[in-house]
């Protein structure tokens, strides 16, 4: 069996490194690759190397606060339309749409989870 590459998420070059969890938003690329643009799978493992480790640190904290800043943001916006508004029913759904939106431009600066801590792992 040919071996998996592995390329750092940070800076984009072949290494090995902490592999990070597959959550909806690689699935939902590679889906995007292979259903859509018909590109074949490569299957590569992503990962962060060493180098870049303190670089994702910083970028992970950064995505997860804006995450819940634009989440919070689209709440109030949603909370004040439904209560300005005459008519709930379309506030409601105003308020959705407005969340959704929001939680999208979070993902602008998208930075997924690792699977283990390596620095929890030399303790």
């Amino acid at each position: 069996m040919e071996k998996r590459r592995s390329y750092c998420i940070v800076c984009g070059k072949e290494k090995d490194g902490v592999e990070i969890r597959e959550d909806f938003v690689i699935d939902g690329l590679r889906w995007f690759n292979r259903k859509v643009l018909r590109t074949p799978e490569r299957n590569n493992r992503i990962v962060v190397c060493s180098a870049c480790y303190e670089s994702y640190k910083k970028r992970r904290k950064r995505y997860l606060s804006r995450q819940k800043t634009y989440v919070i943001l689209g709440a109030l916006f949603a909370l004040f339309g439904i209560i300005i508004a005459g008519n709930k029913l379309l506030a409601i759904l105003a308020g959705i749409a407005i969340v959704v939106v929001l939680y999208l431009f979070s993902l602008l600066s998208y930075m997924p989870e690792i699977k283990a801590d390596p620095k929890a792992d030399k303790k």
